[in-house]
């Protein structure tokens, strides 16, 4: 699912995931680095394995690029962490909590 460019350069700058652990390549996550779906599944596994956190940015980025119903249906029809997250509406209401976690950061 391609991103819509308008909503990439609304992002541009803005850090969307920021990886917390030592050996970590990048001191954030940006909305370019997700134009791959695989490497986006990547970061937000980051983020379920307590490796990473979504800034309100991010939220706010997820929700205009995809909305949590559509991104929760492509986790899903991934197998992204599909042992954790047994339905799509599982992974949605894992997001919303980030919703909330999020106001924590940036």
């Amino acid at each position: 699912m391609a991103i819509p460019l308008e909503i990439i350069n609304k992002y541009k700058d803005k850090p969307l995931i920021i990886p917390e652990y030592a050996s970590r390549k990048k001191e954030y996550y940006l909305a370019d680095d997700f134009n791959d779906f695989k490497w986006l599944m990547n970061y937000i596994g980051e983020v379920n394995s307590h490796e990473a956190y979504i800034t309100r940015a991010g939220i706010e980025f997820f929700k205009e690029a995809f909305g949590f119903e559509e991104l929760a249906k492509l986790l899903y029809n991934n197998h992204w962490f599909e042992e954790e997250f047994k339905t799509p509406s599982e992974i949605v209401e894992w997001l919303k909590w980030w919703e909330n976690e999020s106001k924590k950061y940036l």
